[in-house]
């Protein structure tokens, strides 16, 4: 959110798109975290599920906004 919220307020799309990237990279860092934490037994097979379903969706709304963004520049 934070990511989107900086980028927002830039000057041009090119900016904005920039701060898009950054943020899937943070997904990409988030969605490692969660595997691990499977893997540590610190969340069950059943809860790492339900988290990607949600990060896929997360994943596929950042990719569209990013079309979009893309677009305009």
């Amino acid at each position: 959110m934070t990511n989107i919220a900086e980028g927002a307020v830039r000057n041009t799309s090119k900016e904005f798109f920039h701060f898009l990237v950054i943020l899937q990279g943070s997904l990409s860092e988030l969605d490692a975290i969660f595997e691990i934490s499977k893997e540590l037994s610190f969340i069950s097979e059943k809860q790492y599920q339900e988290i990607a379903i949600q990060m896929e969706k997360i994943d596929a709304m950042f990719n569209r906004l990013k079309k979009n963004i893309k677009s305009r520049f």
